[in-house]
């Protein structure tokens, strides 16, 4: 007859779990060692569970933000209630400021869409110098009595007072002589907006010239200040041109 095993003798796979406790808590002091034997396997067992737990997920999130061409996703709302955009004038969007910078004639920049406009070089902010200057485009609201272009056919009103007819590169050269590079001393704010080609275009509908869809920021001009309140002179004259 097959004797019973004594009452008091452990399982094997207790025996097990035992001595593998003493091998994860070997090396470390007399004490530490006498608490880890009894805290160790239960530890573990209940940690193991969480930590794949938390494997999964970051594997995971790390996969999906592989496969995501669109970068972070965030909802309109956000950005109409909780997210403050800090622009190129390292301030939030939408706060008044006074700058100091120069025009620039956008057909400098290489930029297609850029060819007949005019841009501003900022330098400072608030009196404040910018670490490095930005270049930014730049609107007039209709509202605003300020004697700059932000593009050619303007520029031909300010300097000319006329709205129509073709401008050949002599005359465009003519014109910008004198506004090109002037220094400008303005009130103004930076707004931001999404623009740009469109993605997952259908095959059937025919593509145009323009740039990749995304984000940009530009200046609303609202007031030019005078040249006794600032360091920089103001465009404001107009010359006719033969």
């Amino acid at each position: 007859m097959k004797e019973s095993a004594p009452a008091n003798r452990e399982p094997e796979a207790t025996r097990q779990t035992a001595r593998a406790a003493r091998r994860t808590c070997a090396g470390k002091p007399a004490p530490a060692r006498r608490a880890a034997r009894s805290a160790c396997p239960a530890h573990l067992m209940r940690a193991f569970p969480s930590i794949v737990v938390l494997l999964i997920l970051a594997s995971c999130s790390i996969q999906a933000a592989e496969n995501s061409p669109e970068g972070t996703t965030l909802n309109y709302r956000e950005l109409q209630k909780n997210v403050v955009v800090i622009g190129a004038l390292d301030k939030p969007l939408g706060d008044a400021a006074v700058m100091d910078g120069t025009i620039v004639a956008g057909a400098s920049l290489n930029r297609l869409e850029l060819e007949d406009r005019y841009l501003i070089e900022v330098k400072s902010v608030d009196g404040k110098p910018l670490q490095s200057s930005v270049v930014l485009p730049f609107k007039i609201p209709s509202f605003a009595d300020v004697a700059i272009a932000d593009d050619i056919f303007s520029l031909r009103r300010l300097r000319t007072g006329r709205n129509t007819g073709v401008l050949t590169s002599v005359e465009i050269k003519e014109l910008e002589k004198g506004y090109v590079g002037t220094g400008v001393h303005l009130l103004v704010y930076e707004e931001g907006h999404f623009s740009g080609f469109p993605r997952h275009l259908p095959e059937d509908v025919a593509a145009w010239q323009g740039v990749g869809y995304g984000f940009s920021t530009c200046l609303v001009v609202l007031k030019a200040i005078p040249e006794n309140e600032g360091r920089t002179k103001r465009f404001s004259q107009r010359r006719k041109v033969p």
